[in-house]
């Protein structure tokens, strides 16, 4: 996959509002973020390694409005008020962008400079990659128990993963519940 299809792929950020109108706050984003990467962000910050991440993905929704609004393979039941506030949120992108310091020692990057940071590194001990995670500001919806986001990992030039989809809180947990699109690249 190329650096354009990876962006097509890769959600634009989309402002983190629930139903009821009420912007989540920074701890319930990192919280969801960190269960979407099964642990590696909370890792690699015990580990004493920079989490890198970009200020903002960007690309194009089009697809995953059309996908909301008439894909009846969806395996989400959406109510039609559902679906029109995630496609009013989807419509409501570009502005967004992460704070610095979202997790414990880490680093934003501005977004265009993502595949120029995803690389190896030599600290002097040792040769490793160095990660640069990407992911829009979730949507919320059903009392903020179900959630909408994109996320990427990159690590390298032509690497990494991406993936859409609703996550549910189960005993105060986020776990994946239906995955739209994503893949290695």
């Amino acid at each position: 996959m190329n650096k354009k299809s990876f962006f097509i792929c890769a959600l634009v950020a989309v402002l983190g509002l629930n139903q009821s109108g009420n912007s989540q706050t920074n701890l319930v984003d990192t919280q969801l973020i960190k269960a979407i990467f099964d642990g590696d962000i909370a890792k690699r910050i015990n580990a004493g390694q920079q989490i890198v991440y970009a200020d903002k993905p960007s690309g194009a929704t089009q697809k995953l409005k059309e996908k909301i609004m008439n894909d009846k393979t969806l395996k989400i039941a959406l109510t039609n008020e559902e679906r029109r506030f995630i496609i009013d949120a989807l419509d409501s992108i570009g502005n967004y962008s992460w704070p610095d310091n979202l997790f414990n020692n880490s680093k934003r990057i501005n977004n265009k400079d993502v595949f120029a940071t995803a690389a190896w590194v030599d600290d002097g001990r040792n040769k490793q990659r160095r990660f640069v995670y990407v992911f829009s500001k979730p949507i919320y919806i059903r009392n903020n128990s179900v959630a909408l986001i994109s996320y990427a990992r990159i690590c390298g030039g032509e690497c990494g993963s991406t993936e859409t989809a609703f996550y549910k809180r189960v005993d105060g947990i986020w776990v994946v519940d239906i995955i739209i699109s994503g893949g290695d690249f």
